[in-house]
């Protein structure tokens, strides 16, 4: 009885703690006029989104205001064709920069900008309820200074960045025991809600470039970091009998959650004094969350356990299996005539995960994304407008290794990852720039 009853909260919060930010939820884009060109903004990235791209770009005075927002469209089907569809709604992602032009050599800027991510809402009775019922109030916003040099032709950026993470993840998980109901037993289903703030976690990026004729080479480096504290976390039992004398005290648990380290390069031809055409290229180490640990040690006992009185929850180790992605853009802009830019691109991107670790927790796979975008330029002001349609390659899973978290009793824990995953991604983004040095 009290291994049983620890392993049902330990594991709602192991399940919780599996949500969070998984490799798929960030879009290898981010930013309008990055967005435009589908990613390919190493070499040529300019104003506030070469904070995040390569701050060796970073150059004329300048201040800029962007909005996008991503809606997912994503569907589960299990084998016995019971279908969910995610229901969250958009959240605007931000960008505002500044950059001042100190002179000839030197550039130094600020900016507040977020990822563009897709937010997943299911129903909580639904067939992927043991996986993920909801991360749509996730958010994450990065506040960044850096500066730029220009030595000729070549050019040396880098910058400090504060990650300022919100998780907030709900999950359910079974307490089927063996002794009565069914492993799927709706009574049995508990909901666990985890509620993480970390407003200071530092991180830095760097970049180069340099000219050559009518080429820009460029490359650029994000240090990882990892989000991590004490984190909020509640939850609400079943309606089984079994549970009703339990009393949970504490409600916090400790545990970290990180984020990799990015490599990016490109190359930027300029083919007529009009068009532009960039070639990159970007690594993201995430077979850095091989496992993560959730310790709530001291932090929540239960109370009232039939047989055993008090006990105190200890640390739990959870897998995780991500693997390195590789992702490639090619973009061009090109000026219609004068202060009229019109863009394009499309880019490629390897799964986070493979088929046996798929659930909807872990809503990732290899994607293929088209983008659109203009420019306007009248005076001092630029205005930017950029969509995007990201295709998910549909994934028909029959290996699973995802089960129902049920430390209690795993070995009739039904397998719970077979199916089909469907997913897509509209992007779509505005903004205005104030170029101070035109």
């Amino acid at each position: 009885m009290n291994r049983k009853l620890s392993c049902i909260l330990v594991g709602a919060l192991s399940l919780s703690a599996q949500a969070a930010w998984a490799g798929g939820l960030a879009l290898p884009t981010r930013g309008v006029r990055a967005l435009s060109l589908a990613g390919a903004f190493v070499a040529g990235a300019e104003e506030a989104n070469a904070l995040w791209y390569n701050p060796s770009r970073l150059d004329q005075t300048s201040v800029a205001f962007e909005l996008g927002a991503v809606e997912t469209s994503a569907t589960f089907t299990p084998p016995d064709g019971t279908s969910v569809s995610n229901s969250a709604t958009p959240l605007l992602n931000p960008t505002l920069g500044a950059i001042f032009r100190v002179n000839d050599t030197l550039s130094l800027a600020l900016g507040a900008y977020a990822p563009y991510s897709g937010q997943l809402a299911f129903p909580e009775d639904g067939p992927q309820r043991y996986s993920l019922t909801a991360n749509d109030h996730t958010t994450l916003l990065v506040l960044h200074v850096a500066a730029a040099v220009r030595l000729g032709r070549l050019r040396l950026g880098a910058g400090i960045q504060n990650v300022m993470a919100h998780v907030k993840q709900r999950s359910v998980l079974s307490s089927y025991t063996g002794l009565f109901g069914a492993p799927d037993d709706p009574t049995l289903d508990t909901l666990s809600n985890l509620d993480l703030n970390d407003p200071f976690t530092l991180s830095a990026n760097a970049g180069a470039s340099f000219e050559a004729g009518p080429f820009t080479f460029g490359l650029a480096l994000q240090l990882p970091y990892t989000v991590s504290g004490d984190a909020k976390f509640q939850v609400r039992l079943g309606e089984s009998v079994f549970l009703d004398p339990v009393v949970v005290e504490g409600d916090s648990a400790r545990f970290e959650l990180p984020f990799p380290l990015m490599v990016r390069a490109g190359v930027l031809w300029r083919a007529t004094p009009d068009l532009k055409i960039e070639l990159a290229a970007n690594f993201e180490n995430w077979s850095v969350q091989e496992e993560l640990v959730v310790d709530p040690t001291g932090r929540i006992r239960l109370r009232n356990v039939p047989g055993i009185g008090d006990y105190q929850l200890g640390p739990l180790v959870i897998p995780r299996q991500m693997q390195d992605t590789w992702s490639f853009h090619l973009g061009s802009d090109f000026a219609v005539w004068e202060g009229l830019h019109l863009r394009g691109g499309g880019f490629y991107e390897t799964a986070g995960f493979t088929d046996a670790t798929t659930n909807v927790s872990q809503l990732d796979g290899t994607k293929l994304g088209l983008a659109l975008g203009a420019s306007y330029q009248l005076g001092n002001f630029r205005f930017d407008l950029a969509a995007s349609r990201i295709f998910q390659v549909t994934r028909d899973v029959t290996n699973s290794d995802v089960r129902q978290l049920n430390p209690t009793n795993p070995e009739q824990a039904l397998v719970v990852g077979n199916g089909r995953y469907e997913a897509g991604y509209w992007v779509g983004g505005i903004g205005i720039a104030w170029l101070l040095d035109v």
